[in-house]
């Protein structure tokens, strides 16, 4: 950065701006030879009889503006380069097949695959695994879904076409979680209790909201 000085009582220095890139000129001084141009007020006028000049010559940007500048651009084209090429990660499926999520194992269930007291024992665990609801919750659950199919994984509305133990509509929804939908429990109860995460939360919301529209 120039800075203004003062030799003899007059100005030999010109004052540089940073802020709005302009020289000034003072009454008496001169402007080096390389920075002269056409317009500039005549240094050989200057002194008290002369005002100070109002109009402020705006000067081409120092070299070293534009070498900034260029790296500035530079540093830009690459980062949208690298952006453009990176390539995207797309979230993750709202609804993973069923044969990735944590389940409780067949071989500690009470009762046989299929039945209603096995969907109920595995309904109970799953949530448990996966979300951390405990007895209050699955009350709840055991009740909403008691209302819906009475637990039973082949129950199908006649008028609606809503299918399995949580009732999809349609029933192919539950495909996300198994291509054995229709007749696979596991898969049913898998979707249900995803559902109800991801639309209430929780069993208690779900079965509060159903008690008063008779639906969830």
């Amino acid at each position: 950065m120039i800075s203004s000085g003062r030799e003899g009582g007059g100005w030999k220095h010109p004052v540089w701006d940073p802020d709005r890139a302009v020289w000034e000129r003072h009454n008496g001084s001169d402007l080096p030879p390389g920075l002269r141009r056409r317009g500039a007020y005549p240094a050989d006028r200057a002194g008290p009889r002369w005002p100070r000049p109002r109009v402020r010559e705006r000067l081409d940007p120092a070299p070293e503006y534009w070498v900034g500048m260029s790296v500035r651009r530079l540093a830009i084209a690459f980062t949208s380069a690298a952006l453009v090429a990176t390539p995207v990660v797309a979230p993750m499926a709202a609804h993973a097949d069923s044969r990735d999520l944590p389940r409780p194992s067949r071989s500690e269930a009470p009762a046989r695959f299929g039945t209603v007291a096995y969907s109920q024992w595995y309904a109970k665990q799953a949530a448990a695994i996966r979300y951390g609801w405990g007895s209050r919750q699955f009350r709840a659950l055991k009740t909403l879904w008691f209302h819906e199919s009475s637990w039973n994984h082949k129950a199908v509305n006649p008028s609606s076409g809503a299918w399995g133990i949580p009732q999809s509509l349609p029933a192919r929804k539950m495909r996300t979680h198994g291509k054995d939908y229709r007749t696979n429990p596991e898969t049913q109860i898998d979707w249900g209790l995803d559902y109800i995460k991801e639309r209430y939360g929780s069993p208690v919301k779900a079965w509060a909201f159903w008690q008063r529209h008779h639906w969830y």
